[in-house]
């Protein structure tokens, strides 16, 4: 759901107030996270690593003038390359802290536990049920309740469709 500036949100019951459905939503978005973070970092070291052996293959050319221009050139290319990345690692990390504050509002301890093992920790609604020691039934009926107890709006620093 791509909701945008915190007027979008007015008119709403609650005022700020999410659906179900865009609460779930919201909280999905932490395991995305974590994979976009992986396939981030992945990518860092892939042009670090391409980086270091241009430079090498560089370093052997004898008479080195021109070479060592396209070595510092590529060098520069990866550290902004690098910092970029970063800088998106940050923004998605600051997601993630979010999230987590988004679940921390929950007052019930067992709400709070279900909403962790199921959208932090990416477990299945049975693992959930046999974790917690209840029905496959009464696990979705307690995320329900957690859910309508999650105060994602008073987290978020500003509401912005990159928020949600």
């Amino acid at each position: 759901v791509a909701i945008g500036e915190k007027t979008a949100w007015r008119g709403r019951k609650g005022g700020f107030g999410l659906t179900i459905q865009e609460k779930k939503e919201f909280l999905s978005r932490y395991r995305e996270i974590l994979a976009e973070e992986k396939d981030i970092r992945e990518e860092i070291a892939y042009w670090e690593s391409r980086a270091q052996k241009v430079t090498a293959s560089w370093s052997v050319v004898p008479g080195g003038g021109k070479g060592s221009d396209k070595v510092q050139t590529g060098a520069i290319k990866v550290a902004e390359l690098r910092d970029s990345l970063m800088g998106k690692i940050e923004e998605l990390a600051a997601v993630r802290a979010e999230i987590e504050r988004a679940i921390g509002t929950v007052q019930d301890d067992t709400q709070r536990r279900l909403l962790r093992l199921r959208y932090i920790k990416g477990m299945t609604w049975e693992r959930i049920a046999v974790e917690m020691n209840y029905s496959y039934r009464n696990t979705t009926r307690l995320h329900r309740f957690a859910l309508e107890s999650c105060n994602i709006k008073d987290v978020l620093v500003c509401p912005t469709k990159n928020n949600i």
